[in-house]
Order: structure tokens, then sequence, then C-alpha cells
């Protein structure tokens, strides 16, 4: 009386559901935290291993006056180093950028 059932097995899915996409948008989601824990381990461990290095080798070889030849092959080579892995992560990873989800929204 007034009253209507639902007899289809499986009732149409909401329009905001789309199984597919949301395990893509989870998955990606899931990488990009994983690369962005990876690429912050590596940058510090970079950063504590070069500092160590320069500790050790900076005392030795300007002791007695200015810095050596030594010295600045050293920064430069640790320069260029942390220069490309930073060039290297950005050309990786170029879609996070104003990238535009499933739903049509940019995050």
């Amino acid at each position: 009386m007034g009253h209507t059932y639902r007899t289809e097995p499986d009732p149409p899915e909401e329009p905001t559901e789309c199984s597919s996409r949301d395990a893509v948008e989870t998955t990606e989601a899931f990488y990009d935290g994983i690369w962005v824990a990876v690429s912050s381990m590596f940058g510090v461990l970079f950063l504590v291993l070069v500092m160590i290095q320069m500790t050790r080798m900076i005392p030795d070889a300007a002791a007695y006056g200015d810095p050596t030849a030594t010295t600045w092959i050293t920064l430069f080579v640790a320069a260029l180093l942390l220069l490309g892995v930073i060039g290297w992560g950005l050309k990786k990873r170029p879609h996070v950028v104003g990238r535009t989800d499933t739903r049509g929204t940019t995050e």
C-alpha cells in the first residue's frame, strides 16, 4: 500500500562510487607515500654522510691555512650529487604537481 520494493538483486552504484578508479587512486597515493618516505630518508642520510665526511676532511686539509683544492672538489662533488638526486626526483614524478583526480578536482 503505497510502498515500492526493489526486486533487483544488485542495486545500482552511487554515482560517486567507482571502485576501479578508487582502487587506482588508493594505489597511487600508497606509492606516492612510499616515494616521499624513501626520498626523505635518503635526503637525511645523504646530508648526515656529507656532513660527517666534511667534518673529517676539512680540519685535516686546512689545519694551518685556507681550504685546499681537495676541500673544494669534495664540496663540488657533494653539491652535484645533491642536485642530481633532486633533479632525478623531479623528473621521476612530474605527474604530482597539479594532477587532476578522477572526480575532476585538482589536488
